[in-house]
């Protein structure tokens, strides 16, 4: 699994597969305040995408991707990227 709670950070490490969606969820409802490190992260499976979409949690790293820090981090965390 490459998603680690830590105190008020989601950390997503490499790959998300559509099985992280639901331990994400859980950590959000849990506090919904945390917020989405995506330094480390690869590819993220379309259902943790829109995941993030729907909650829209604060994202605390940037992922690597150019074309989604463009056009998705700001639809999740509009202080972020550039849309």
């Amino acid at each position: 699994m490459s998603v680690e709670v830590v105190g008020n950070v989601i950390r997503i490490t490499g790959n998300a597969p559509v099985g992280d969606a639901e331990p994400i969820l859980a950590a959000l409802h849990e506090d919904p305040s945390r917020g989405i490190d995506l330094a480390q992260a690869a590819h993220l499976h379309t259902a943790v995408i829109q995941l993030l979409l729907a909650l829209r949690p604060p994202i605390l790293g940037e992922p690597a991707y150019p074309l989604f820090v463009r056009h998705v981090v700001p639809l999740i965390d509009p202080g972020k990227g550039s849309a």
